[in-house]
This record gives C-alpha cells, structure tokens and sequence, in this order.
C-alpha cells in the first residue's frame, strides 16, 4: 500500500511538473495538486506503522524536486536576468527601472519584453542579484555557447540545487532532534513549494535554504555561523528578518556582527527601498487582511499592520519556545498582513511542516492553489493580472477558520503513551496560613480518601519564616520540609527532591476545590496516557469586578498554555526524565516565576491536558487594590519574565520579580 502511494503521488506530482504555466491546464492542474497532497498524508499516515528504508526517502526527495525543471518559470525570472544583466554593465538597478531611456542598449528580445512592471526599479536586496549576476556568469564560463536560454536554466538549476540543500539540511535537523526521516517528504514532495520553489524558481528558496541551514547551526550553538547565515537570509529577501527574535540569544555576544557582512553590499548601492514601498502603498492587491486594515486607516495602513507584524513576533517569540513552531506560524502571520499576498510568499512556512503539524497550513496551501486557478488562467490567456475580489474569501475563511480551531480548541496528542499513575504527590508551598493551614489540611485529606488504589503523599514546604505554621505542623505531624531560602520557587525546587511519585502536584493553600479533585485527575490522565502535564480551570471565590481578570487568565491559560501556580499545575515524573538527563530541575531554585518556568518547560515537552475538575482561588489580593493596576503588575512582571527568558537571561536568582510582586 505504501509504494502503490509513493507510485501514485511521484505520477501525479511528474503530471503537475509537465503541466505547463499556471492556469493553462486548470483541471489538470487542480487534480494533480490534490491527488498529490491525498497521497502524501496517506504515506504520512502509513509511516507512522511501518517505516520506509531512509535511502528510497532520500531517492524520492531528490527525484521530486527535479521533475519541476521542466515547468516553465514565471516571469520574474526574466526581471532577475535583467538585473543581473544590469549590475554586469556598472548600473544601478535601483536607480534605473527596466524601462529607463539609460537602458535602451541593454534590452533584448528574449527577457526585456516580458518583464514585469517595467516602470518600478528593483525591489530585491543587493546580495540577491549579485548572487544571479554570478551564477550566470558560472554558467557562461561553464557552457560557453551563445544560446538564448543559458541563462534561464541556469537560475532554474539554481533554485533546484537550493531545494535540494535545504532537503540536506532537514536531515541533518532530523538526526539531530529525533524526528522521523519520512516526515522530510512534507517537504520534499510537496506540490505546492515544489511548483513555486523549482517550477516557477522564486528566489524565496535561497532564503528559505538559508534559514533552515541558521536553525541547524541553532541546534548546534553555533551562534555568530547562526547569525551569519540569518544575515545571509535576509539579505536575499526581507521576509526572513521575523527570525531575529526567535534566534537572538544572549550567548550571541560580538562574535555574532559577523551577521552584518552580507548587509556590506547595501553600501554600493543606493534607493534600493524605494520601489518596495511603491508596491505596498500602490501595487497591493490581494491582501485579504491588510485590505480591511487600510479600508480603516488609509495609507498608514501599511505602517500599522509592519507594527502588528512586530508586536506579534516579539510576542509569540517570547511565548513559544519551540523553535520550529515559531517559525512557521511568525512565518504565516507576517503572509497574512502583507499587502500583496503571492502563492509563494506561503514556501517560508511549509518546511516547518516536518517538525510540527498544522492543519491551517495544509488547508491554506489547497485553497491558495484552487481558488487562484482562475486569475491565473486569466493571466495565462491575457497577460493581466486581475483582482481576487470574492474569490479571496474561498482562500482565505477557510484557513482563519481553521487557524482559530487550531489556536484554542485543537487536542495535541504526543506519539508516547505513559505508564498507569499508581503514586502522586502533593507540593504545598506554605507562607504566612497559619489561620488557613489546619483547615485545608482537612479537606485535602479528605479528598486524598476517595482514591482507592493510588497511594498519595502529601509534602508542605515551609519559607522558614515566624509565622506559626511550624508550630500547627508539629501538633498534626504534617510531612513537613523547610526550604533552604525564602521564595515560593526555592520551596517547590527543594520539595521536588523529596518527591518520587508517579504524578506531582503542586498546589496553594488558598485554593478551594471539590473533594474528586485528585481523584478526577489520575483518572483523566490515566485515560489520556499521551498527556505529558495539566492545569485545573480556575475561578474566584470572590467574583464582583474580575470578569475581565478571569478572560485575561483564560486567554493565558487556553491560547497561550501558560497556567500559574494557583492553577494547580500537575505533570508526570516520567515525562520529565528528558530535564533530569541533562542535569537540569524541571523546576529551577528561584525566588519567583517557578510556576512561569515550569508552564514553559511542560508545554515544550509535550501536550498538556486542560482538566475537566474546576478549581477556586482566594481573591484576597485583588480586594482592597486598585484590580486595573494589580493586573497591568502581573501581565508586566510575566511579560518580562518571557523576554528575559528568551534572551537567555532566565529563569535567575535574581529578586527582582518577587520585589515587584510583593513589594520590597
């Protein structure tokens, strides 16, 4: 079953590559794109059971991208060709448009007439058409006889060799983090990138080729190579500048300006940004989303959605911190608000596909391609393109829909299935409750009791400090621990030493929950054996005035699976034998933050599960305080908390988050 999937998506991506441009076989075209994306889902599926040999993954991944030389590229090829042609004369490019009276005696009858605008100067970076200057010039030097399309093909070859290097790198990325070798064909095989990357040879593929090789240097802690090849990436198309945040870290240090040589060509050169902002002031015509932004705001339009861009980057970059995932939903975010949406602008997604699955992203590359058959067929018999109109709706609801199903409602599921919970544990930091302590030591034993067969463990973790909770602990011989240093997160490391059991929880003194808390829980992850952690859903016990409080921590929680402390938080011993083999602490000796950090570590090992039991915590310090000024306290002292951590500056010693939450 497997081959007679890889026979027929090799036939019908082999049927797409000799299909001729764009639009000019639109059933054929629109089938084969299909009946390729079925077949490689099923292979995808099929794999998950039974493994295919790495050397026919490697054969098929050099195979697919190499049928597409034959499609005949688009027209931005000839502009390429001109550009080079023109630095080749001692010209600027951008100073000069290809229709500039200065030109006349460089046109030609193959290339100048096709290409596009005509009247706007050049819009790539310099190194992108030095690197076309050269590889023509290779190309001569190679094949020395005069034929009109030796230049063509060799920027064809070069955006195949490109693809075929970030395929190489892929593998060594896979080797390095573990990921199964067949998941590669997501991007080796697919329809979409293969027709755009090498059939139609958009110089995104440099760029993109060039990221991928700074993730692997990433991996490696090679950073100023990291910082190097981002540079590089940028500087062949723009786009790539959203992996700054995401890559920079603080073992960068000044080593990494070596990032900045490829921005050195930028000073022979001079107005090489005036015609990209022509093209998003006057040129745009299928942004979906920026054309809703400046139907609202006009020509600043284009500077609010370049600040949305930002503000989102630097967000998701400090929320997420995987890597692969970043870059594949920054990478959409940014297509989604550019003004001019072409198909390809999509490839800088696609090849994260390998390492994190997104079914918007499949849903977004079908619908692209569908609903831009017919603008395309139009260009193919007229020349013009012609505005999407309602046609952008079929391409891009679908998508939003499923982004929004992706974003708060999809269930991950990790591929490893955990033991049966037999022991838990309880983690109880204790400061100043003498007045609650007796009391909610009562109601947790008494919800320790209806679990018949776990055996439960309670462990209290005291701050040392006078404030008559040892003395109520002594009297009830409570399993009690006294933490080292004063701070919430040095008490939980210092218990987690004393725990051992199946399953930690970690909870608050203040929290009110029902007696089948515990129980409810080991029997939803006993259910659930691929869910690597969890949290409790969580209200007030005190409602009046917290409503915009209980979205914001809903929000938190939900979209961003980054739950606090009084969320009680859970995870299983075993899922974080990954931190105790590189001598780490799941949960690091901090004064504050501990529930911050463990939130982060969790989500990154793998699916957390949201627990069906509800929970209630105390709103005592939101009574007698200004709720608006305590809220902006901890959505500011959280927010830092990520950048710091995603600079490399956290998780710390440092005080300087408990002073701000407690006061000095």
């Amino acid at each position: 079953m497997t081959y007679f999937f890889l026979f027929t998506l090799l036939a019908s991506l082999a049927t797409l590559a000799f299909s001729g441009q764009l639009g000019s076989s639109i059933l054929i075209q629109a089938s084969s794109f299909i009946l390729s994306i079925i077949s490689l889902l099923f292979i995808h599926q099929l794999m998950k059971t039974k493994k295919l040999n790495i050397g026919w993954i490697i054969v098929i991944s050099i195979l697919a991208p190499s049928l597409f030389i034959v499609t005949p590229a688009s027209d931005d090829i000839n502009r390429y060709i001109w550009e080079a042609q023109v630095i080749e004369n001692d010209l600027n490019p951008y100073y000069y448009a290809p229709n500039s009276i200065e030109l006349v005696t460089l046109r030609d009858s193959t290339y100048w007439p096709d290409i596009n605008h005509k009247d706007l100067s050049a819009a790539y970076p310099p190194l992108s058409i030095n690197i076309f200057r050269y590889t023509i010039g290779l190309s001569k030097f190679c094949w020395p006889f005069e034929t009109p399309f030796s230049p063509y093909y060799a920027l064809k070859f070069l955006m195949l060799i490109s693809y075929l290097l970030s395929i190489g790198f892929l593998f060594l990325i896979a080797r390095k983090t573990n990921i199964p070798y067949y998941r590669i064909l997501f991007w080796s095989t697919n329809p979409f990138a293969l027709y755009f990357m090498v059939g139609e040879s958009h110089l995104d593929i440099l760029m993109i080729t060039a990221l991928i090789f700074a993730y692997y240097l990433h991996l490696n802690k090679k950073f100023a190579a990291v910082s190097f090849f981002l540079g590089l990436s940028i500087c062949i198309k723009y786009f790539s500048i959203i992996a700054i945040p995401l890559f920079i870290h603080k073992d960068w240090k000044l080593k990494s300006l070596i990032g900045l040589l490829p921005f050195f060509l930028f000073l022979l050169y001079s107005d090489y940004f005036e015609s990209i902002i022509d093209f998003g002031l006057d040129y745009h015509f299928n942004g979906f989303i920026h054309s809703i932004i400046q139907s609202l705001f006009g020509k600043t339009g284009l500077y609010l959605a370049v600040a949305l861009v930002v503000v989102v980057l630097f967000f998701h970059g400090a929320v997420e911190s995987k890597h692969y995932k970043n870059l594949l939903y920054t990478s959409l975010i940014l297509t989604c608000l550019l003004p001019t949406v072409h198909p390809w602008y999509l490839c800088l997604s696609i090849p994260w596909l390998v390492f994190h699955s997104s079914i918007s992203l499949w849903v977004l590359q079908i619908s692209t391609f569908l609903f831009l058959l017919p603008m395309y067929h139009i260009n193919f018999k007229t020349g013009v393109f012609q505005e999407l109109g309602f046609y952008s709706y079929f391409i891009w609801m679908p998508f939003l829909v499923s982004l929004t199903w992706e974003m708060f409602f999809k269930k991950n599921k990790s591929i490893q299935n955990f033991k049966k919970i037999k022991t838990i544990d309880i983690i109880i930091p204790i400061h100043n409750e003498s007045e609650n302590l007796l009391e909610f030591n009562n109601k947790l034993t008494m919800a320790l009791s209806q679990l018949e067969s776990t055996i439960f463990s309670t462990i209290y973790t005291h701050s040392g400090a006078n404030d008559g909770c040892l003395e109520i602990a002594q009297e009830h011989k409570l399993n009690w621990f006294q933490s080292p240093k004063l701070g919430r997160g040095y008490q939980v490391n210092y218990a987690m030493q004393e725990s051992s059991s199946d399953l930690v929880f970690i909870l608050h003194v203040d929290t009110q929950f029902p007696e089948s808390l515990f129980k409810d829980i080991v029997n939803q992850m006993n259910e659930a054996p691929h869910y690597y952690s969890g949290w409790c859903p969580m209200d007030f016990d005190h409602q009046e005035g917290l409503s915009f409080v209980r979205i914001l921590n809903s929000f938190r929680a939900n979209t961003l699976e980054i739950c606090f402390g009084d969320q009680l938080q859970f995870f299983r011993r075993e899922a974080i034998e990954h931190y105790k083999s590189l001598d780490l602490d799941i949960i690091p000796a901090m004064p504050l933050m501990e529930d911050v950090e463990l939130s982060m570590k969790l989500k990154e090992l793998g699916p957390t599960l949201r627990s069906n039991t509800p929970i209630k915590v105390s709103a005592r310090r939101w009574q007698g305080t200004n709720r608006w000024k305590n809220a902006f306290l901890i959505v500011k002292i959280t927010s830092i908390y990520l950048f710091a951590r995603r600079l490399g500056l956290a998780p710390s010693q440092s005080t300087y988050f408990q002073q701000q939450y407690y006061g000095k």
